[in-house]
């Protein structure tokens, strides 16, 4: 018996165009149509919830435990140093805000360090209040008996940053 080509339709909905085949169990067009529809007719939505800010989301990969690369870059910092995102605090040569990555890191970037060595020249200590994490006192300057931002007794809240 000799086969014939007949026309059929392609199942993938996205794309529906009419192919020749010999084989009467084809079912796409190309290899790229046969390949998209097995993986949405095999795909499981999978819901997972994000190991750092717990929201839900689908999941493209089994393995994926993050809903974004914010949450990966966030969960690299709190392995790397051990605890969470600090406070924002303030630059203290631009003033402007910023999240340090470290408990002492008193610039927001390197660029502002340089402009406050610059002018002020190098001062390696710093004694910054815990209640409000702000610079209080400088080098060998003699930390004041409260915070002059926040007003808490520098006695029991000072910390010493390097």
């Amino acid at each position: 018996m000799p086969r014939v080509l007949k026309i059929y339709t392609c199942l993938l909905p996205a794309c529906g165009s009419k192919f020749s085949a010999l084989d009467p169990r084809a079912k796409y067009c190309s290899k790229a149509c046969r390949q998209k529809g097995h993986r949405k007719a095999h795909a499981v939505p999978l819901i997972h919830a994000c190991k750092v800010c717990g929201e839900e989301y689908e999941a493209i990969r089994h393995d994926q435990v993050y809903c974004s690369n914010a949450c990966v870059l966030k969960n690299r910092r709190i392995v790397a140093k051990g605890t969470l995102e600090y406070a924002p605090v303030p630059c203290e040569e631009c003033k402007g805000d910023f999240v340090p990555r470290m408990r002492a890191q008193m610039f927001c970037a390197r660029t502002c360090w340089l402009a406050f060595r610059g002018k002020h020249g190098w001062i390696p200590r710093a004694h910054r209040c815990t209640g409000c994490t702000r610079v209080i006192a400088r080098g060998n300057e003699t930390p004041p008996v409260e915070c002059p931002h926040c007003s808490t007794p520098t006695a029991k809240t000072l910390e010493i940053a390097r």
